[in-house]
């Protein structure tokens, strides 16, 4: 067998936030990705005052792979839209402060149209084959020793303990584990250095 067959179920070895949101478990063995994840299996709460901080979801690796390009792809697009109306607002701006001429929009569009070639559509098969229906609906589920925390709030700066149990390993051992982890306050942004000062008038 590729994976070692363990005795004993898994220890968590290691807690780390990726941001302030997310926060990635790693385990000493490699875990079932077969068995789902519970948020009840997991707590995260403050060291100073015990504050829990509530959990959204739990992932396994393959599961965390699929939400955050799920989530990259609309920050892109929104990136992308947000982009397009700033075109446009500019564009428009641009408009409204030239007042010498004023554009005739339908035949523009008409000028257009005349121009641009129609695109050449193709057929759209009536079924995707299987084999990629399903590759798109979901990827391999690959065992590994990582699962991935979501929080519903963002988690507060400062130390944290995080437990977990029911967390199952190949050889179907149930285990879990408690870590501290440190989210630290993100460093300010350096401001640009002053210009130097003009020199002085030639007397």
């Amino acid at each position: 067998d590729v994976f070692r067959h363990d005795t004993i179920g898994p220890v968590l070895a290691l807690a780390e936030p990726l941001d302030s949101m997310v926060l990635e478990l790693e385990f000493d063995g490699y875990l079932d990705p077969e068995v789902l994840l519970a948020t009840s299996d997991v707590q995260v709460f403050a060291l100073e005052d015990s504050a829990p901080v509530a959990i959204d979801t739990v992932f396994h690796f393959w599961q965390y792979t699929v939400w955050r390009d799920s989530v990259e792809a609309v920050r892109r697009v929104r990136a992308d839209s947000l982009a397009a109306l700033e075109a446009a607002a500019a564009a428009a701006a641009a408009a409204a402060a030239d007042t010498t001429a004023v554009p005739d929009t339908a035949f523009a569009l008409d000028t257009l149209a005349a121009e641009v070639p129609p695109p050449e559509l193709e057929p759209v098969p009536e079924e995707a084959p299987e084999a990629e229906a399903e590759e798109l609906e979901e990827p391999a589920r690959l065992p590994d020793r990582r699962i991935y925390v979501i929080a519903s709030v963002r988690v507060p700066i400062g130390t944290h303990i995080v437990t977990s149990r029911n967390i199952v390993n190949l050889s179907g051992l149930t285990g879990g584990g408690e870590a501290e982890f440190e989210l630290l306050a993100p460093e300010p942004e350096e401001e640009p250095p002053e210009p130097p000062p003009d020199p002085p008038p030639p007397n």
